[in-house]
């Protein structure tokens, strides 16, 4: 069995793309980020946050794949 990103039931790919995609297993996770500047990004302290899921390649692997089901026949 195949057990790649590409197959999985919770991988979603990005528009346009075949090979680059999101983990959707979970909810989003919070990302931080000291880009944007401001007086805080000197101490390293994040001035941004936002939610995403995590990003995969098709190739891309974890414990917890589960097959794409079969698309049904008309």
């Amino acid at each position: 069995m195949n057990s790649e990103c590409g197959n999985c039931k919770y991988w979603a790919t990005f528009k346009g793309e075949k090979t680059k995609g999101q983990c959707r297993r979970y909810t989003p996770e919070v990302i931080a980020s000291t880009s944007g500047g401001g007086f805080l990004t000197c101490f390293g302290i994040a001035t941004t946050a936002k939610t995403e899921w995590p990003r995969t390649e098709y190739d891309d692997w974890c414990g917890e794949h589960e097959l794409k089901p079969e698309p049904e026949k008309k």
